[in-house]
């Protein structure tokens, strides 16, 4: 009885309104908010990969630069089901610093696996992780 008391009590002090806005609200006012408005619309890039406009999508999946950082990321929907309208959202942030021979992750606890996934990308083969 007397901890679950404690529980509502603390709860109450650091979720209540007043002039510190509690003690969670306070930790983020430093964070700065994303500007209102019209984001645009969502970019479909599967289009493009279809029509071979693979230049023309990179250009548009560019992401605008962040205040204080130099960095260049994609970002956009590639469509997975055309039947069921099913689109996976990506952020690309390419490598920074590039390891020559750095190789690829394979899961090394699971050799058949890893040998299943090697075979795959070498044959050109879709990746079903329901399967094996």
């Amino acid at each position: 009885m007397v901890g679950a008391m404690w529980k509502v009590i603390v709860s109450l002090v650091l979720l209540m309104p007043g002039p510190c806005d509690g003690l969670f609200r306070s930790l983020y006012r430093s964070v700065s908010m994303p500007p209102k408005g019209d984001s645009g619309q969502p970019l479909f890039l599967t289009p493009y990969i279809e029509a071979g406009k693979i230049q023309k999508g990179r250009e548009l999946s560019l992401v605008g630069p962040f205040p204080g950082l130099n960095m260049k990321s994609y970002a956009g929907f590639l469509t997975v089901n055309k039947t069921y309208n099913s689109n996976l959202f990506f952020w690309f942030f390419p490598a920074q610093v590039i390891i020559r021979g750095g190789g690829h992750i394979l899961p090394y606890d699971q050799p058949l696996r890893a040998f299943d996934m090697i075979n795959r990308f070498i044959y050109g083969k879709g990746w079903d992780p329901y399967v094996g």
